[in-house]
C-alpha cells in the first residue's frame, strides 16, 4: 500500500514484485485488489464549484485489418470524460476520470447525477453532449476557442484538463507501458485516488488502509 500510494506516477507491477519479494502474478493480483478499493472510494466522491470538463479516448489507431478507426468511435478505443474541479484561484483541486459507453447526452447526464453537486458550473469545449449536464441541475458554459478566441483568452477552459491528460499519459506509458481494456477503470481510479489527496501523502496510505479493511 505504501509503495502504490507514495509514488507520483504509480509503480510497475514488476518493480512492486521485486520490492516486496513476491512473484509477478502475486503482486499483480494484490495491486488489482487495492485498485478496486480505490475505485469504490472514488465512485462516491462528489464535485462542486467550477469544473473544467473535456472528452478523451484511451487507445491508438490500429490498421484496417485490426478494425482500426479514426476519432472517438473506434472499436479499439476506450472513451472517458476528464473533469477537474478548480479553486477560486484557478488551481486544480480534484479530478474525475469517468469511463463512459460513448460520448453522448445520456452518459454525461448519468455521470453528472452521480458526481456533481447541484449548482456546479461546468466549463467545457462545447462538445454537444456536454449540454446534458444542465439536466442534472448544473450550469454549463461552452468555450469554443475557434469561434470565440477573445473569450477563450479570458477563460482558459481546458488548461487543467489538458495537463491532467498529459500526466495520465505519462503515468501509463512511462510506468505500465500499456494496460488492458478490462482494467482501465482500476488504473484510472488509482491515478485519481493519488491526485485527489496528493497534499497529504501519509493520509493516502491510512485512507487506503481503512478503506481496504
Amino acid at each position: 500500500m505504501w509503495l502504490i500510494t507514495q509514488s507520483k506516477n504509480s509503480i510497475a507491477t514488476l518493480e512492486l514484485s521485486r520490492q516486496i519479494g513476491v512473484k509477478w502474478d502475486t503482486a499483480w493480483r494484490l495491486r488489482q485488489k487495492l485498485a478496486s478499493v480505490m475505485a469504490e472510494v472514488e465512485a462516491k466522491r462528489s464535485f462542486q464549484g467550477r469544473i473544467e470538463m473535456g472528452d478523451a479516448v484511451l487507445g491508438g489507431e490500429r490498421s484496417k485489418a485490426e478494425n482500426g478507426k479514426r476519432g472517438r468511435g473506434g472499436a479499439n478505443k476506450v472513451p472517458f470524460v476528464v473533469a477537474v474541479e478548480t479553486t477560486a484561484e484557478g488551481r486544480p483541486r480534484r479530478v474525475l476520470l469517468h469511463l463512459v459507453e460513448r460520448h453522448d447526452g445520456a452518459s454525461i447526464e448519468a455521470m453528472t447525477h452521480q458526481h456533481f453537486v447541484a449548482g456546479t458550473l461546468v466549463v467545457s469545449d462545447g462538445l454537444g453532449c456536454f449540454r446534458a449536464v444542465t439536466r442534472a441541475g448544473t450550469t454549463h458554459t461552452p468555450i469554443v476557442s475557434a469561434r470565440e478566441p477573445e473569450q477563450a483568452e479570458k477563460i482558459p477552459a481546458l488548461a487543467w484538463v489538458n495537463t491532467v491528460l498529459c500526466n495520465l499519459k505519462t503515468a501509463i506509458t512511462g510506468t505500465h507501458k500499456a494496460i488492458r481494456r478490462l482494467y482501465v477503470g482500476r488504473y484510472f481510479a488509482e491515478f485519481q485516488f493519488r491526485f485527489n489527496d496528493r497534499y497529504d501523502l501519509p493520509g493516502l496510505f491510512t485512507n487506503l488502509l481503512a478503506a481496504a479493511a
